[in-house]
């Protein structure tokens, strides 16, 4: 719960840090995405340890679909704040781009998809 709290406070400042220009709706909504992204490493990392401790189906099927919103939710933030569609994201996924080359390309901070605040942990299977 202590990485989640961090995660959430480290997505605040860099939105508050990397959109000082920006109008406040569009603030509102990078918090509200950010806080989306936090919500859903929550429940992709419940729902796996939760498949972990029990390997039954159902739980599998729970955690995959975690995984597959939030991958949702990374491919539309990217896609916004790049300017490129959600198809270029998609068919970087496919070619195995994983999430950090992706920002590279993009000179976004990964950060602002959830990033780096688990490294070291694979809850989110990138």
């Amino acid at each position: 719960m202590a990485r989640i709290k961090t995660l959430a406070g480290a997505v605040l400042l860099v939105t508050t840090v990397t959109v000082p220009t920006a109008y406040a709706s569009d603030v509102e909504d990078v918090v509200e995405v950010a806080s989306d992204i936090v919500e859903l490493i929550r429940e992709v990392s419940g729902a796996r340890h939760r498949y972990e401790d029990n390997r039954s189906e159902s739980y599998r099927r729970e955690w995959l679909e975690q995984r597959d919103r939030l991958e949702e939710l990374r491919t539309d933030e990217i896609s916004r704040l790049a300017g490129v569609s959600r198809g270029a994201i998609r068919d970087m996924r496919s070619r195995d781009y994983g999430w950090d080359a992706i920002c590279d390309i993009y000179h976004i901070n990964p950060k602002r998809i959830g990033l780096k605040a688990h490294q070291g942990r694979d809850d989110d299977d990138d």
